[in-house]
């Protein structure tokens, strides 16, 4: 049961806290089934790298069945979207496109 809230009501937090931050409703269609699918993918990778990555410095090990994790992967599902708005004031492309004219 742990393993199901984890894996799919966790990111739920992080899809809510970017549209909290934008004012705006979901709207059911196919992109917020795709930034669900991120949003899962995203907050189990960065938990999975960061508690690896801690349990290299202290010695335990963390399942994703354990209540350690869930607190990890919620952290984290806060923290993703302040990152992205971060990340995404940083780090703009912009391409303009002039006409050349021959004469």
């Amino acid at each position: 049961m742990i393993l199901f809230i984890n894996l799919f009501f966790v990111p739920f937090i992080a899809l809510y806290m970017h549209y909290k931050r934008r004012n705006k409703e979901p709207s059911l269609n196919g992109g917020l089934v795709v930034k669900y699918g991120v949003a899962v993918a995203a907050v189990f990778a960065v938990t999975k790298a960061l508690l690896v990555f801690f349990s290299m410095f202290f010695n335990f090990v963390v399942t994703l069945e354990s209540i350690s994790y869930t607190v990890a992967a919620v952290v984290i599902s806060l923290l993703l979207p302040l990152v992205y708005d971060f990340l995404r004031k940083i780090v703009s492309v912009r391409v303009s496109v002039e006409e050349n004219e021959k004469k």
